[in-house]
């Protein structure tokens, strides 16, 4: 039995597989396939058209949706946004025409200078930036940095500070796998992904192909394909099989030993084929048993004369010593020739299929004697049951009249 390991997400025990290690159960792991590849239908707000999402935050199907949509919320919003009237700007006291309540500057360049002053007294001027020094989170070089009113400078330049989004990015990741549910759910997201990347690769590389046999067109992403079915391969390698006999100086066609019909050799196992079919195989072997006997047993030096010479056998010996038995095969009904009088077979082949059909007679019988043992103790067990029962109701007839 093999060993049983427990599941990364739900803790269960249960046997891996033989042709790799797991992690997961089955159960779990169809699960985050599930929901690797789990869609939902949203209708876009921009053209009303219904698309496929793996989010339901997803509200346009395209970017030039997203953008016609965002522009018209932003008309929405200016057309209800509450007007402000006549507003002094903050930054250099000008009387100007608010569209909003919210907006406190008239022009950019103010509303950058009041955000520079903000938090100090009107009419100093803006705040002035304090020049620190820091040391840089990757390379960890000292660095001059302004400390402005945002958050002051963490890196000394800029590949530097992809190098630090890429480590954060890289932690985030490693604290979002330290959960088994959540690394499981994204080992299947990546293998359906994967296999997306795949599909779309081999239907990019998928090209048309004349086939190298019966000159039909097929498609097909491997770029050694020139065949367009089995059946079409299996006609190359035995044209291409032919090719090399005839150059090795084998004959293209050969007699069959059976039937003397035509038919291509081949080479099955380092040797030339005799025979056009199983069947006239089967009649060859046949054939040759038969040659075999007659041969052996027909001769006055072989096993007969061995036999007489040692002083063993018998009438049969001598017999086959002097003359061949004729005999009918008793399965197949072919007369041979046979080297006693208790041969009755042809051939191991026809010995092999009359033993295996006189098994599976054997076998019936044996079931048929079963089934009438199980019926006849079935039919013993009721007869003693309503014995018991015809006793039982004599006892308390008997009791009753007492």
């Amino acid at each position: 039995m093999p060993e049983r390991i427990e599941c990364g997400v739900c803790g269960r025990a249960f046997a891996p597989r033989r042709n790799g290690p797991r992690r997961y159960c089955g159960p779990c792991r169809a699960r985050a396939a599930r929901e690797a590849v789990r869609v939902h239908r949203v209708r876009c707000a921009a053209c009303g058209k219904s698309f496929q999402t793996p989010s339901r935050s997803v509200h346009y199907c395209s970017d030039p949706c997203r953008k016609r949509g965002r522009a018209a919320s932003r008309r929405l919003a200016e057309r209800n946004r509450p007007r402000g009237g006549a507003v002094e700007c903050r930054s250099c006291g000008k009387a100007f025409q608010a569209p909003s309540r919210t907006v406190r500057y008239c022009s950019g360049p103010c509303r950058k200078e009041g955000y520079a002053r903000r938090g100090r007294a009107p009419g100093r001027g803006p705040r002035p930036a304090r020049r620190e020094d820091a040391d840089c989170r990757v390379c960890g070089r000292a660095f001059r940095t302004d400390r402005g009113p945002g958050k002051p400078r963490a890196y000394c330049s800029d590949p530097c500070r992809t190098e630090g989004r890429r480590a954060r990015s890289r932690e985030a990741m490693r604290r979002y796998l330290a959960d088994p549910r959540k690394r499981a759910l994204h080992a299947a997201r990546v293998g359906v992904i994967h296999a997306r990347h795949r599909a779309a690769a081999a239907k990019e590389r998928e090209r048309r192909v004349q086939c190298g046999v019966c000159g039909a067109e097929f498609s097909t992403s491997h770029w050694k394909s020139a065949y367009c079915s089995a059946a079409c391969r299996k006609r190359a390698g035995s044209a291409r099989d032919r090719r090399r006999r005839i150059l090795a100086g084998s004959p293209a066609t050969a007699k069959c030993r059976s039937c003397s019909a035509e038919f291509e050799p081949g080479h099955g196992g380092g040797r030339m084929k005799m025979y056009c079919s199983r069947a006239c195989q089967a009649d060859g072997v046949r054939a040759g048993n038969r040659e075999y006997v007659r041969r052996r047993y027909a001769d006055a030096g072989g096993r007969a004369a061995s036999v007489l010479g040692g002083g063993g056998g018998g009438g049969g010996a001598a017999a086959a010593a002097g003359s061949a038995l004729s005999a009918r095969c008793k399965e197949c009904g072919v007369a041979f020739s046979a080297s006693s009088r208790a041969v009755r077979y042809c051939s191991n082949l026809c010995w092999k299929a009359s033993r295996a059909r006189t098994a599976d007679a054997s076998r019936r019988k044996r079931m048929q004697r079963l089934r009438r043992a199980g019926r006849e103790k079935r039919a013993g067990a009721g007869k003693q049951g309503r014995r018991r029962r015809t006793a039982g109701r004599a006892g308390l007839a008997g009791k009753r009249k007492g």
